[in-house]
């Protein structure tokens, strides 16, 4: 194929020429056989090319570029196909489930998906499956489940319900006191990656994100909405973000509370929990953090209930489920005697 004209294309696109005038200079056929080309690159390129110029006549080519990626007895070529995927993408185009589940791997797993979240319905299989994979990467897990909560699939509380955890913040303080312990707590992740080879087209990355910020697209528009960006670049870009254990378990919960409809009393609405307590004495404090902690697990044991009397969790799959309750104290007396006594882990 004539690589020159391709790149001639690339160079004004970049630059910011009109799609249609990049269009023009290309042709759509050359494009859709260098689809199909035996050099990595060549194909590679014009997949990127019949996403950007939305060559849609591509879409069959790009199809059978993935299921060649997906055949390779060495696995597919990680920028090879994450360009098609990447075109599909960019196409609005209705990728059968099963070339989207064969050969998953971290360098393409957003695109795919994407390209699940779809028809989840549909899906459903394939996006368990990325939420089982061992370890899950960065996001994918949360919007997996995301996407999957609202249609309140068989298997989907058995899996979301052993990632719940809480935490119970205790500040003792002096009687008479007002002081209390605060905190606060963000969450920010970030990063930065490079392309492998410069043979290969900009290396796209997609973020996702529950907040509608310019320029974001909309994964899934109701109940739990998520969207993505995409960005791209030959040097760098801004990598997807991690969900870390605690930010994991607010998603579980919250995508559990979805499936339930959040209408019924008695559930926990959220993963921390704090009290301020006055001291009295070493009785009395066990007493009152004791109540604390069983207030904790009888709203998760109605959760545990409330998704059993709704088909979505079987008999089986309740036994043993018992939350950890990770205990913080915070001592603010000024005289710090008697010391508090020790109090186990909550399990």
């Amino acid at each position: 194929m004539n690589t020159f004209t391709l790149f001639a294309a690339l160079v004004l696109a970049v630059a910011g020429i009109d799609e249609r005038s990049a269009t023009s200079l290309v042709d759509r056929e050359k494009i859709i056989e260098g689809i199909l080309a035996k050099g990595s690159p060549d194909s590679a390129w014009a997949a990127y090319y019949a996403g950007k110029l939305r060559i849609e006549e591509s879409v069959p080519a790009l199809l059978e570029l993935v299921d060649r990626q997906n055949r390779r007895e060495r696995g597919p070529v990680a920028p090879v196909k994450k360009a098609a995927l990447d075109a599909l993408i960019r196409l609005d185009a209705d990728v059968p489930p099963e070339l989207l589940r064969v050969g998953l791997h971290k360098s393409y797993l957003a695109e795919t998906l994407i390209l699940l979240a779809r028809d989840p319905d549909r899906n459903r299989d394939a996006l368990f499956e990325l939420m089982d994979r061992d370890p899950v990467e960065g996001q994918h897990w949360w919007v997996a489940a995301g996407v999957l909560a609202p249609l309140e699939p068989p298997g989907l509380a058995k899996r979301l319900l052993p990632e719940v955890s809480f935490s119970l913040s205790v500040t003792v303080r002096d009687p008479g006191s007002e002081q209390t312990k605060r905190s606060i707590r963000g969450f920010s992740s970030g990063g930065r990656w490079r392309s492998t080879s410069a043979l290969f087209p900009p290396k796209p990355t997609y973020v996702f994100t529950a907040t509608p910020e310019k320029g974001a697209v909309v994964l899934q528009p109701e109940q739990i909405v998520i969207y993505y960006h995409r960005t791209e670049g030959a040097r760098g870009g801004i990598s997807a973000g991690t969900v870390g254990p605690g930010q994991r378990s607010r998603h579980a919960l919250r995508f559990l509370l979805t499936m339930v409809g959040d209408q019924e009393n008695g559930l926990p609405r959220e993963n921390d929990f704090c009290f301020v307590t006055d001291w009295v004495d070493e009785q009395d404090y066990r007493d009152k953090v004791a109540a604390e902690i069983e207030r904790i697990r009888s709203s998760f044991e109605r959760l545990v209930e409330t998704l059993r009397e709704r088909d979505l969790l079987a008999p089986a799959e309740c036994e043993d489920l018992r939350p950890e309750i990770k205990l913080k104290v915070f001592d603010v007396r000024e005289i710090k005697t008697p010391a508090l006594p020790e109090i186990p882990a909550a399990e």
